[in-house]
């Protein structure tokens, strides 16, 4: 029997039904799953916290959080490493490299002689030569990886893993979840819209609200959309300190029909899909960009930046999505101009999309976590 701990920042909806699904798969050959959290959640997520639905065995660590205003967290946790040394795993799963509790373990494993296999979401960015250092050591202590697409398996080579040593398992939503939720709520897209006031045609973003997102550039495309198909609304859902600005910045733009919403739990968040036409993600960076996944689960024809990992690995630009450059606001434009023209495309497009994300699954990103497991044995 082979012990595996799995050390992850916060306990995140999403995670669950893939340590479920991992859980199962190392029930099956008679191994253990244990899940280290370094804090149940942080200033930034507003999300519910499914602890209960987690069927592994899981503890979350003491901890100190230093965190400004929507800016990346980091953690001081204690007992965390005597918490994993009682357990002595045979396997250590790391989540990243960017918390201390990481380089802790990272050291407590090579001197015990544990394989490590580190989980990057990460990819290229503009590194400062320490900080491309200070990662290359981390990734070089360590024995396996696993990535959810090929821009985190191109950055961790660029850093010093070897291409053999890489596993891909592509970050996953709950799609029962969400494809039930569309067969319930898609009739109803023209009561939910009357009960929200909104028009008849609803371009849809979902997430953090902040500049790296490029929702600046979203409400000057819309600016000009706006003024050319008439009843059509942008609907943002997601919460940020800087939500403020962005209603100011709408309001000396004299941009109309944009509707802040809030940040929503999935139960209500589903209703937007159903009642969206397209969904839109223009961000400049995003490590994955699981509304992509959401998005296509509910069958939205879904416009995305390349700058988001989801969006490279999921769409196939022209034929189930639309892909443009990152802050190539007249490129975006004209994508969301052919899909408010062509109502064939956009619908093809949405079938296309669901077709295809019902590959992607919690059990699928498992199997990727469990290749990895066995090239360490």
């Amino acid at each position: 029997m082979k012990k595996i701990a799995f050390v992850t920042e916060i306990v995140s909806p999403y995670r669950v039904p893939f340590l479920n699904a991992l859980n199962n798969l190392l029930k099956s050959e008679k191994s253990v799953l244990n899940v280290f959290f370094l804090r149940e959640s942080e200033s930034r997520r507003d999300w519910a916290v499914e602890k209960e639905r987690l069927a592994c065995p899981y503890k979350i660590a003491k901890s100190i959080l230093f965190q400004r205003p929507d800016q990346e967290p980091h953690y001081l946790n204690f007992g965390l490493k005597r918490q994993i040394s009682d357990l002595d795993p045979d396997i250590l799963i790391l989540g990243g490299f960017a918390q201390p509790a990481y380089w802790s373990l990272l050291f407590w494993a090579k001197k015990n002689k544990k394989n490590i296999i580190l989980f990057c979401e990460s990819f290229q960015k503009a590194d400062s030569i320490s900080y491309f250092l200070f990662k290359s050591f981390f990734v070089k202590k360590c024995n396996k990886f696993v990535v959810p697409g090929r821009f985190s398996k191109e950055y961790l080579i660029k850093l010093g893993a070897k291409e053999e040593d890489i596993f891909i398992a592509p970050d996953a939503v709950e799609n029962n979840y969400y494809t039930s939720a569309n067969l319930k709520w898609n009739d109803k897209k023209s009561e939910l819209k009357k009960e929200k006031g909104f028009p008849d045609r609803i371009i849809l973003y979902a997430g953090r609200i902040n500049k790296i997102k490029g929702i600046y550039d979203l409400l000057d495309v819309f600016k000009k959309v706006n003024l050319i198909f008439k009843n059509t609304g942008l609907v943002i859902v997601g919460s940020s300190v800087q939500e403020g600005s962005f209603r100011a910045y709408c309001k000396k733009q004299n941009i109309e029909n944009v509707f802040f919403e809030g940040y929503k739990q999935k139960e209500e968040l589903v209703k937007y899909y159903a009642m969206a036409d397209i969904f839109v993600l223009p961000a400049y960076y995003d490590p994955w960009g699981m509304v992509i996944n959401e998005a296509m689960l509910s069958k939205l024809a879904v416009v995305s930046s390349t700058s988001s990992q989801a969006a490279i690995e999921l769409i196939k630009d022209g034929e189930n999505g639309f892909l443009y450059k990152a802050g190539d606001i007249q490129e975006l434009y004209k994508k969301i101009d052919v899909l408010l023209q062509d109502e064939k495309l956009k619908v093809n497009f949405a079938k296309n999309a669901f077709d295809s994300i019902n590959k992607t699954t919690p059990e699928l990103m498992a199997e990727g976590f469990l290749k990895a497991i066995h090239n360490c044995i």
